[in-house]
């Protein structure tokens, strides 16, 4: 059975950001034990956000963080049954 592509987008509604949100719990707070008030930051009100979907599921997740005409990715997370594809 062929996969389907995972497609990457900017997040442009409240619904996609809630999908990452979920994302991140799942992965860093569940998985990983970081304490949620670390995860979830005053930094992600002026990050952008993207989403990793495939087959019309939010699978993946990472903000990026301008300042200073520079940028850095991070809270990169991806569902577990998703790693390593």
């Amino acid at each position: 059975m062929k996969k389907s592509a995972v497609t990457i987008r900017r997040v442009s509604a409240q619904a996609e950001l809630v999908q990452v949100f979920t994302i991140r719990i799942r992965v860093f707070v569940q998985e990983q034990r970081v304490p949620a008030p670390i995860e979830l930051d005053s930094d992600d009100q002026r990050a952008i956000h993207f989403l990793a979907v495939q087959s019309g599921k939010a699978v993946g997740t990472a903000r990026v963080m301008i300042k200073h005409r520079s940028a850095k990715i991070g809270r990169m997370a991806v569902l577990k049954s998703y790693r390593r594809k």
